[in-house]
């Protein structure tokens, strides 16, 4: 009777890590449905004061004068996919990212679980939506943001949480599944000297904002 009892015991539990990871593999719910940081569904904006949407194409800029500009591609790296990188240049705005939602929201909120993708088109045969993907090989972080995401397969979304302190700047949250298990974590950079600096989960996290690619160009029109 015991030897049975323990088969059972094993298929039963087998099935419902099958189950979790089948869940987590699928339309994105599990990462959806995951608590991070408190939302209160507010909409956000970006620096010229307009609703953040989807479809839209924005410059991601870092807050901090002295950590950078923007992100791109990591287009020193020969193999694929390529990854998300912080430029160095507090003057290079980067490539212009793109929001987009499974559930079709065209706002985006605290409480919104978005899709990130550059609004370029990749040397590489995959993707350019971000995805949080394991690098054993690294000694700084063990998780970064590289492309190649499948929106369908639901692997990574993100979150901006409102910073209390500066209007209009967000806290960067990737929300992800490794291992059949479902993750949260604040994006940061790697800090590299001499290499790109590619996006990282670790501390501290990286504070950004938001200006329209339309908006930016008709700045540079003003000027």
């Amino acid at each position: 009777m015991k030897p049975m009892l323990l088969v059972l015991s094993f298929l039963l539990s087998t099935s419902m890590i099958t189950l979790f990871s089948e869940a987590a593999k699928g339309s994105g719910n599990v990462l959806r449905d995951l608590k991070g940081a408190k939302a209160s569904g507010n909409v956000l904006r970006d620096l010229k004061g307009d609703e953040l949407r989807t479809g839209t194409p924005y410059y991601m800029r870092v807050n901090n004068f002295f950590l950078g500009g923007g992100v791109s591609l990591d287009k020193g790296k020969n193999t694929c996919p390529i990854d998300v990188i912080l430029l160095r240049n507090p003057l290079d705005s980067g490539i212009p990212v793109i929001f987009s939602t499974y559930d079709g929201e065209s706002v985006i909120t605290d409480s919104t679980s978005t899709y990130i993708s550059f609004d370029t088109n990749s040397s590489c045969a995959e993707s350019t939506t971000w995805i949080v993907e394991e690098d054993e090989s690294s000694t700084s972080a063990k998780f970064f943001v590289t492309t190649g995401g499948d929106k369908d397969y639901g692997n990574t979304v993100f979150r901006l949480v409102n910073d209390e302190q500066l209007a209009s700047y967000y806290k960067l949250q990737a929300r992800y599944v490794t291992h059949g298990l479902a993750a949260i974590s604040d994006v940061g950079f790697e800090a590299r000297f001499f290499a790109a600096r590619r996006l990282a989960m670790k501390d501290p996290p990286l504070l950004v904002s938001f200006t329209k690619v339309e908006d930016y160009i008709n700045g540079l029109r003003d000027e």
